[in-house]
C-alpha cells in the first residue's frame, strides 16, 4: 500500500467505514509473527544520503532527495537533525527497509517489514525517535516500532493499537485500541521521558468507531462513527485541548470526516460518504471563536503544521496544495501542475512540511521528496 493512496484507505474495511473505502484498501498477505526481530531480504538502494542537500528551493519548496524511475521508489520523512527514507510497497510483498541519517549521512537505526504478511504503513520522525508501523492486513493487526535515535535501539511501548490509523508528533504518538464491538479507546503515548508512557484518554460506546487519529504537543483529535451500519449513522469530530473536549460544530451534522489541531486553532473536512465525488471534501478553520471556510479540499488531506494549515486541491490543471494561517487567509503555497503530484501531505516538528512529488509525464520521469518550511519569514 503506497503513501500515493490517500489517508481514506487508513482504516480497516468494514461496513463501518463505508463501501467506497472497502474498495480502496488493499489486502497485503497474512501470517507472521511483528514481536520477533524485523527481518526480510535487503533491497537494493541508492547510496546513504545526507539530511540536507544542495538543491535549490522551488517555489519556497526544498528537493531533499530524487530518485529516477528506475530506482526503487521509497518516500521519506524529514526533521532539522535526521531524515529517514523507507521503500514503497510493491506486488510480490517483498520486505521494506527504513532508515534514518543524521546530517553527516550516518544511518542511525534501520528496521525491515515482516515479509510477506506485514508491510510498512507510515513512518515519523519525532522528539529524535524514529516510529514505524507495520501492518498485516489478513490478521487485522498493527504493530508500532520505536527507535531511540540517540542509542540505535528500539524502544518497547506499553501498549500497541489495534487499528491502522496511527498518528506522530511532538514526541506523542495517538493511536486507538480494542474493538469496536467491545469499546474503543484513545491511547496517548509520551515519548519524551526516560521511558515511554500511556494514558488512555476516554473511550467510545460499544458499537461506534473511533478513527482520524491526530495529535500535537497539547492537543488530540479524532473522529467517531456512531450507529455505522445503519441509516441513523452518525459521524462527529472531537478536539481535546488542555484536558478540554470540545465537539465540533459541523456545518452539515454527521458529515464530519477528519480533524486537525494547529497551536492555536483546528481545521476539519466535511463530506457525505455517499457521494459520488467521495475524494472531495468542504474544509473550515476554527480560529479566535470564529470559523472560516476554506472551500473545496481533497478528502482527508489537511495537516496541521505550526500555527497553519495545509491541504491538497483537485485543480483543473492538476493538484495544487494551499495553506492558510492566522491573519493571511487562504494562499497557495504550490501551483497546479500537470507534471507532477504529491502524495500524502506530512509535518514534522510542527515547522516542516513535506511530500513526495511524483513526476507523471515526460520520458525522463522522476519522483521528488521536497520540503516546505513553515516558519520562514516569521
Amino acid at each position: 500500500m503506497s503513501r500515493q493512496v490517500s489517508r481514506l484507505t487508513r482504516r480497516w474495511p468494514t461496513a463501518a467505514a463505508g463501501v467506497a473505502l472497502a474498495l480502496l484498501l488493499a489486502a497485503c498477505g497474512g501470517g507472521g509473527d511483528p514481536g520477533a526481530e524485523p527481518g526480510g531480504e535487503e533491497r537494493p538502494t541508492p547510496s546513504s544520503p545526507a539530511a540536507t542537500s544542495e538543491a535549490p528551493a522551488r517555489d519556497g519548496w526544498q528537493v531533499i532527495r530524487t530518485w529516477s524511475r528506475d530506482e526503487p521508489p521509497q518516500f521519506g520523512v524529514y526533521t532539522a537533525d535526521h531524515v529517514a527514507y523507507w521503500d514503497e510497497h510493491q506486488d510480490g510483498n517483498p520486505a521494506q527497509v527504513t532508515r534514518a541519517f543524521d546530517r553527516s549521512g550516518a544511518v542511525v537505526a534501520t528496521h525491515r517489514s515482516h515479509a510477506p504478511a506485514w508491510y510498512t504503513q507510515d513512518v515519523w520522525l519525532t522528539a529524535g525517535h524514529l516510529v514505524v508501523e507495520d501492518i498485516n492486513d489478513a490478521a487485522r493487526r498493527v504493530e508500532l516500532f520505536v527507535y531511540d535515535l540517540a542509542e540505535g535501539t528500539r524502544v518497547p511501548l506499553p501498549v500497541q493499537p489495534s487499528q491502522p490509523e496511527v498518528a506522530a508528533a511532538e514526541g506523542r504518538l495517538a493511536f486507538i485500541s480494542g474493538t469496536s464491538r467491545e469499546g474503543m479507546c484513545r491511547q496517548v503515548v509520551d515519548l519524551t521521558g526516560s521511558e515511554p508512557t500511556t494514558e488512555e484518554v476516554g473511550c467510545a460506546e460499544p458499537g461506534a468507531v473511533l478513527g482520524d487519529v491526530e495529535v500535537a504537543a497539547d492537543g488530540l483529535a479524532m473522529s467517531e462513527v456512531r450507529a455505522p451500519e445503519t441509516r441513523s449513522r452518525c459521524k462527529e469530530l472531537t478536539v481535546l485541548t488542555g484536558g478540554t473536549a470540545t465537539e465540533v460544530d459541523l456545518a452539515r451534522d454527521c458529515l464530519g470526516w477528519s480533524v486537525a489541531v494547529g497551536e492555536s486553532a483546528y481545521a476539519w473536512d466535511e463530506v457525505d460518504p455517499r457521494s459520488p465525488d467521495l475524494g472531495t471534501a468542504r474544509g473550515f478553520v476554527h480560529h479566535d471563536g470564529e470559523v472560516v471556510e476554506l472551500g473545496p479540499v481533497s478528502t482527508d488531506s489537511i495537516v496541521a503544521c505550526g500555527d497553519g494549515f495545509y491541504w491538497e486541491v483537485q485543480a483543473g490543471r492538476g493538484p495544487r496544495i494551499d495553506g492558510w494561517r492566522p491573519g493571511e487567509g487562504v494562499t497557495t503555497i504550490r501551483p497546479a501542475s500537470m507534471r507532477e503530484g504529491p502524495t500524502t501531505l506530512t509535518c514534522t516538528e510542527g515547522r516542516w512540511l513535506q511530500t513526495r512529488f511524483d513526476e507523471v509525464h515526460g520520458g525522463e520521469e522522476e519522483l521528488t521528496f521536497e520540503v516546505y518550511d513553515t516558519a520562514a519569514g516569521r
